[in-house]
């Protein structure tokens, strides 16, 4: 599992906290290098918050106390903290004042921003480990909802068109059947931004105990769904509340995919190649009569 830096954790949660918290963690980001050599009445003083709420926002980030957050603080690196904050200033939220340009220029941004972040958590043993889960599955079958299932959609279509027996269900009731008669040779893959879908989550944890192997996709490591993982890729966007998380998450989750993919056909070339060849054939000459 990959080490989250304390900064990026505390972005990812930023949206989920309440509102004193909220107080806190963009007290935090907007000032690390001061934060870190602060004491915790000094953060509360400058939140206007009690000290005892800086201590739930320190238990919420998982850490034991508050010297220990500041510790992390110092981990991360000055000039990375900068260049963060400077991505951070130029990605901000849409404004009243803002042009077609500079909406365009900050979409464009963020969305550039969410796929390098991911970038830099992918493990190469993570991925082979979820190139060969997919390679020894009989079947594939994937779990989302939501802006998740466009994700889902095109892994499916991915990996049918190089043979692979994939299957893909958002119905709460099917997600639950279709889990339960999962066996140890099938592939439960489950997809969600937040890792808190309770009907992704419920039909992950019934795969699990049908014995499949599973695999997830999501952008938070302290969510449900990752223990129930035996494979688990991370995605990591800078949330916005402008910018639905979830639709900046799913540039990623797409990056995840198409990797996967790749990196299957790779290990497959000149089979993947033909069945790849023969497919378009196929869609060629289905779609035929639909374009000009």
């Amino acid at each position: 599992m990959y080490q989250e830096d304390v900064l990026a954790k505390i972005r990812r949660q930023f949206p989920y906290l309440q509102p004193a918290l909220k107080k806190i963690a963009h007290h935090i980001l907007e000032q690390p290098e001061i934060v870190k050599l602060q004491k915790i009445s000094e953060v509360a003083r400058a939140c206007e918050v009690s000290e005892a709420t800086v201590t739930r926002l320190v238990r919420t980030l998982q850490f034991k106390n508050f010297p220990e957050l500041k510790i992390a603080l110092a981990e991360v690196q000055s000039a990375d903290v900068e260049s963060k904050k400077e991505e951070q200033t130029f990605s901000e939220y849409i404004s009243k004042n803002d042009s077609f340009q500079s909406a365009i220029t900050k979409v464009t941004f963020k969305n550039i921003q969410s796929l390098q972040n991911t970038l830099k958590l992918i493990s190469l043993e993570q991925v082979e480990n979820g190139i060969s889960a997919i390679d020894n599955a009989d079947t594939v079958v994937i779990f989302c909802a939501g802006t998740s299932i466009v994700a889902g959609q095109t892994l499916k279509l991915r990996f049918q068109r190089i043979g692979k027996n994939c299957f893909l269900h958002t119905d709460l009731v099917e997600q639950a059947v279709t889990a339960s008669l999962l066996t140890p040779k099938s592939l439960a893959i489950g997809i969600s931004s937040s890792g808190r879908t309770k009907t992704v989550v419920d039909a992950m944890r019934i795969a699990k105990s049908s014995g499949a192997k599973t695999l997830c996709i999501t952008d938070s490591s302290d969510s449900p769904i990752v223990p129930l993982s035996d494979i688990q890729f991370f995605t990591l966007c800078n949330h916005s509340d402008f910018l639905q998380d979830s639709l900046l998450s799913r540039m990623s989750q797409l990056l995840m995919i198409d990797i996967l993919f790749v990196c299957f056909f790779l290990r497959h070339y000149d089979d993947s190649l033909k069945l790849v060849e023969k497919s378009a054939r196929s869609i060629k000459k289905a779609t035929k009569d639909i374009f000009l």
